[in-house]
This record gives C-alpha cells, sequence and structure tokens, in this order.
C-alpha cells in the first residue's frame, strides 16, 4: 500500500526556511510562528472504463502562518517551488515506503489576517494526480 500523500508533502517543504514547525493539521496554539499546516481537503480516484484508474486526484491545503507579510509571503514562495509542477518519486518513513506524484498544480491561494491567532496566513490550494 502507498504512502499518504501528506507525507510526500512534508517531505517537499520540510526544508522552507524560517519555518518554526510543519504540521499534518492546524494546531496554531500550540507552536510559535511561523507555522505551516496541510492537510488533505478531498480525493476521489478516478475510474477508467475497465475499473479503477490506479490514480488518485487529491485536493490539498497547505496553511502559512506568521507574525507579519514578509514572512508569511517569503515562506509561502518557498512552498510554492517546492510544490508546484512538481512530479517524480517522493521517498518517505525513511525511505520505507514512496509517493508517485503524476504532477502537483498550484489550483488557488489567498490571505488574510487571523485576529484570534494574531497571525498573517495564506492559503494554497494544490491538485495532487498521484499513482497508487
Amino acid at each position: 500500500m502507498a504512502a499518504p500523500t501528506h507525507k510526500a508533502i512534508y517531505e517537499l517543504i520540510k526544508n522552507v526556511e524560517g519555518v518554526s514547525d510543519i504540521g499534518h493539521r492546524k494546531v496554531l496554539q500550540t507552536v510559535t510562528l511561523p507555522y505551516v499546516a496541510h492537510y488533505k481537503i478531498s480525493g476521489p480516484p478516478t475510474y477508467s472504463k475497465d475499473g479503477d484508474g490506479r490514480m488518485d486526484i487529491e485536493r490539498h491545503q497547505v496553511s502559512i502562518y506568521a507574525g507579519d507579510d514578509d514572512s508569511c509571503h517569503s515562506i509561502a514562495e518557498q512552498v510554492r517551488t517546492a510544490l508546484n509542477d512538481y512530479r517524480g518519486t517522493v521517498q518517505v518513513d525513511g525511505g520505507e515506503s514512496s509517493v508517485v506524484i503524476d504532477r502537483i498544480r498550484l489550483e488557488d491561494e489567498n490571505d488574510g489576517f487571523d485576529d484570534q491567532d494574531n497571525a498573517v496566513y495564506i492559503i494554497q490550494d494544490y491538485i495532487i494526480r498521484r499513482k497508487r
């Protein structure tokens, strides 16, 4: 069984400069800014006329939180560079398994300010085509 896509996302963005933590869920209250959270929004399997298409098309959201605009935009650009148009095999779990990515595409991006957490944020949505 293939590893979950979120593990590949982590491997692709783990070296982004200026980030205090990267998590698989939004847990802003327990981390130090700047912080990157990512999670799967949806991921229906694909089918061909012969049945299972062995390809999933998933939507993932990457949320970047920082204390100021400059940091947030710098981190968001690094994340975008690491993910957008990526194709290849990503080794995860210390090389024990892998995720085969057909293509990652940035679908949407928006920004704002979270009053409750006193943080600037940029939210990026990616469409990820991955082989099973």
